[in-house]
């Protein structure tokens, strides 16, 4: 982020001012007189440790974030983004690892699934998608039922305290994972 913001004040500030680009955002550019193409190349010459890769619309459709945004003769159609190479691997429910490190992929997908503007058609495939990659990694399917009705509750309390003007604020302490009896520590604090 610091290096962005260095990079955009010390080699795009200039090309706003001379007016060669008018109009510019982190995610979003549109230039004057100058290609996208050009830009891209541009960015890419400032320093051999960053790459920028132009992404452009193929066939009416182009990536965003986490949407993929299609272009209709009479409507924009809003689906999930994943990459080619997405696969359906998770950290497996049998592996050695904490119960929360397992079951963050799902936590990600679920708040992906709950808070991008789809359609209802959308979220039935995506939560198939999520619930493939549930099966392939041995978990249960009831237990992503119920971390997804706990999400969904979570949002729904955010929503209120935001509609009511409230905010929580909660405090944070990290434990490094040393085995079983660092869960039970954890979770002393848990309601803190």
């Amino acid at each position: 982020m610091i290096f962005l913001q260095n990079l955009e004040k010390s080699y795009i500030k200039h090309w706003i001012n001379s007016k060669e680009i008018c109009f510019y955002t982190r995610y979003v550019d549109d230039a004057n007189r100058t290609t996208e193409e050009n830009i891209a190349q541009w960015f890419n010459e400032i320093d051999t440790n960053l790459k920028f890769i132009l992404t452009v619309e193929n066939n009416s459709c182009i990536s965003f974030l986490d949407l993929n945004i299609q272009r209709k003769p009479d409507k924009i159609e809003l689906g999930v983004c994943r990459k080619e190479t997405n696969t359906d691997i998770t950290i497996h429910n049998y592996s050695n690892h904490p119960q929360e490190h397992k079951i963050a992929a799902y936590r990600f997908y679920i708040n992906r699934l709950t808070t991008l503007p789809i359609t209802k058609k959308e979220k039935g495939k995506e939560w198939n998608v999520i619930l493939k990659a549930t099966h392939n990694n041995s978990f249960s399917t009831e237990d992503i039922n119920k971390l997804k009705q706990r999400i969904l509750i979570q949002l729904s309390k955010k929503l209120q305290e935001c509609t009511n003007g409230q905010t929580s604020k909660k405090v944070w302490a990290t434990i490094t994972y040393y085995g079983g009896y660092i869960r039970g520590i954890t979770n002393l604090f848990r309601n803190s």
